[in-house]
């Protein structure tokens, strides 16, 4: 009887171990993929950084044109606006008014009478469609 219970408890404990196994050799795989993903994850961003390195250095130039140039123009502006911009608003308002006039063949009143008149007439249009639609809705109810 002790021979009996010895082979089965000796069974128990194989079955035991065999379960662990496959366990470990499970969080093996699982650890090899995981590594497998980092790794690529890695080269991946490896790769990104090195298009980055690639892109600042051909910004480098016009980031320096910016700095250069640009916001010294820039901060003279501001300085000048900070001052106050002088100028006569009739003469610029006259020689924008005779450009649109040439360049369209019409007045600014012109222009502004007709779009009213296009968009009044276009709202009046869809107001007779809604009513004519609430129309028939009614009948057809």
């Amino acid at each position: 009887m002790s021979d009996a219970q010895a082979i089965g408890y000796s069974d128990g404990l194989v079955d035991r171990v065999d379960t662990l196994t496959q366990k470990v050799d499970g969080l093996e795989a699982d650890i090899n993929l995981r590594e497998q993903n980092l790794d690529q994850k890695t080269q991946e961003c490896v790769a990104k950084v090195a298009d980055l390195n690639q892109v600042g250095k051909y910004l480098k130039p016009y980031t320096q044109t910016v700095n250069n140039r640009l916001v010294p123009t820039l901060r003279n502006l501001i300085l000048t606006i900070r001052g106050g911009i002088t100028h006569h608003t009739e003469e610029v308002t006259n020689d924008v008014y005779q450009h649109f006039k040439d360049d369209t063949g019409q007045t600014i009143d012109e222009v502004v009478k007709s779009t009213v008149n296009q968009r009044f007439k276009q709202d009046r249009e869809d107001a007779q469609q809604a009513s004519l639609s609430a129309q028939v809705s009614a009948k057809a109810s």
